[in-house]
């Protein structure tokens, strides 16, 4: 009886180990082509294990670590592949529709062509790796760690959590970018050119020196992002949003922003030519250190604009805009037109004031210390509790019909200027003493 036992014992042990071994020689098995998966990888070694043209489900690789892995071409949809650690493996072509790849480490990872919609690379480290003609339709990439140059040239990422990365000199050229979030990244030297960009939120990033030439920018956000230098040749802007951003240093010639937000966008430094903001609602943009030239603004609501030291605002219509608390402070304005326009509390102090016309102006307590005006026309303006002081200086400027009351004019330079009959001046003024002629 006991022997029976010992025996039946052996027996089932032997069965045992022979199933371990079987178990261990399959999890071993290095050369995986066209086979069915239908084991777990996770915390294992794989280094040169080759995967090309398998098939698996919910495969997991998590934790996994290899150098040399292939996946070409595998049907690997759902993998997991958290906490993964692969040195320069190859998915090129590969399946992996809402793969988990987040916290891993894949270096050097070649994601060509590879489908990878709806997948979670949430703080993955993906250095040096390629994305070329990949499909990250509604991916997360967040925080995804890339080197610079990062190619994604061809590449779809509608509707792409792309927030928090630092993608500087990344190429997106030809990529489609619809409904995709780049939310505080790093973009700076991105290239853009002949991407699809509609529904793509910008704001707050850093887009210095980006590439958008010949991009079509529909239903685009670029608030408060910064913008300074970047290429819009080509460019088209269809309702685009571009309240508080920096466009310092940026070029616009001829460019259509009808359609775009404009509010308190900065554009210091820039150079503006043959720009239309009639009628715009820009109040509190910035222009210091601009130079703006053959542009029109009329009609347009600039409350609290700023042209700071302007190098040159030339030939610009201002005509009917409303321009209350405007800066021109330091500026060189010349030939521009101010009919109609409403300046009060306007800041002309140091401006260079040539050849310009403020005829029907509202300017209410406008303040021209040391400025300098030569040839100008305030013809019927209103210019009560202005500020002129001994450092202003008027050369050949027209007062018919201003009104001047209360305005201060008790030191001031004056030569060539004239004034009619229905010239207002303050209580105590005589324009003669200050060479003034009457017509």
């Amino acid at each position: 009886m006991n022997l029976s036992f010992a025996k039946g014992t052996r027996l089932i042990v032997s069965i045992l180990c022979l199933g371990m071994l079987a178990q261990t020689s399959i999890a071993q098995e290095s050369d995986w082509r066209r086979k069915e998966i239908d084991i777990s990888f996770r915390s294992r070694r794989i280094d040169g294990f080759r995967f090309e043209e398998s098939i698996g489900k919910n495969v997991d690789f998590a934790h996994a670590t290899g150098k040399g892995v292939s996946f070409r071409r595998a049907q690997l949809p759902n993998v997991n592949f958290q906490n993964a650690v692969f040195e320069k493996p190859n998915f090129n072509g590969a399946d992996l529709n809402g793969a988990i790849i987040k916290s891993s480490d894949m270096r050097g990872a070649d994601f060509r062509n590879t489908n990878m919609q709806k997948a979670d690379l949430y703080r993955a480290t993906l250095l040096d790796s390629r994305f070329e003609n990949a499909d990250l339709t509604e991916a997360n990439l967040q925080a995804m760690k890339v080197s610079d140059r990062a190619r994604f040239n061809g590449a779809t990422l509608n509707g792409a959590n792309l927030e928090d990365i630092d993608f500087t000199k990344a190429n997106f050229s030809r990529t489609s970018l619809v409904g995709a979030k780049f939310n505080k990244s790093e973009l700076g030297e991105a290239n853009f050119s002949r991407a699809v960009i509609d529904k793509t939120d910008f704001s707050n990033c850093n887009l210095i020196r980006a590439n958008f030439s010949k991009v079509d920018l529909n239903n685009v956000n670029f608030t408060k992002a910064g913008l300074s230098r970047v290429n819009f040749s080509g460019a088209s802007f269809n309702n685009v949003n571009l309240s508080e951003a920096d466009l310092s240093l940026t070029n616009f010639n001829g460019v259509d922003l009808s359609k775009t937000k404009l509010t308190k966008v900065v554009f210091a430094q820039s150079r503006l030519k043959n720009m239309n903001f009639n009628r715009y609602d820009i109040s509190g943009i910035i222009f210091d250190k601009s130079r703006i030239l053959n542009s029109t603004m009329e009609g347009a609501t600039m409350v609290g604009a700023s042209f700071y030291d302007a190098e040159g605002v030339e030939k610009v219509s201002f005509q009917g805009a409303n321009l209350d608390r405007a800066v021109f402070d330091g500026a060189y304005v010349y030939k521009c037109i101010f009919d109609k326009a409403q300046l009060n509390k306007a800041n002309f102090a140091n401006a260079n004031l040539d050849r310009t016309n403020f005829n029907l102006a509202e300017m209410v307590g406008a303040n021209f210390t040391g400025a300098k005006l030569s040839y100008i026309s305030f013809l019927n303006a209103n210019l009560k509790n202005a500020k002129f002081n001994a450092d202003t200086r008027l050369e050949n400027v027209d007062f018919s019909g201003a009104d001047l009351t209360r305005a201060d004019m008790k030191q001031l330079q004056a030569r060539n200027c004239t004034f009619d009959g229905r010239t207002k001046f303050p209580a105590g003024f005589n324009p003669r003493k200050f060479g003034f002629k009457k017509r």
